[in-house]
């Protein structure tokens, strides 16, 4: 996984920002939670290290957040992540649930 855009402690506001690569979000509320992400460096295969999320503000207990990686996040050597398949569906899921809602508001047009 590549660092690059990745939001650092160095800037916090970064994960909160409307472009922000990642997202870490309460689900009942959708508030967002500052956090810095980086890439574990105790791996000595850049293809095996994993992306840690590190909150900066404590989560809420008893709270569900989701994490959001949007395409903004690459691979090592720059190509685009697969989605894992699970992944996947849940995305063509809310894709046509969206769009189930904008026929409904328009008419069914």
């Amino acid at each position: 996984m590549s660092a690059a855009g990745l939001p650092s402690f160095k800037n916090p506001d970064e994960s909160l920002a409307a472009n922000s690569p990642i997202v870490l979000v309460d689900i009942a509320t959708g508030e967002r939670a500052p956090f810095f992400a980086e890439i574990d460096q105790n791996t000595v295969d850049v293809v095996k290290r994993d992306l840690i999320i590190r909150p900066l503000a404590r989560l809420k207990p008893g709270t569900r957040y989701v994490v959001a990686i949007r395409k903004g996040v690459k691979a090592a050597d720059g190509s685009e992540l697969t989605s894992p398949p699970a992944s996947r569906r849940c995305s063509k899921e809310r894709t046509s649930r969206t769009r189930g809602s904008a026929r409904s508001r328009s008419g069914g047009r």
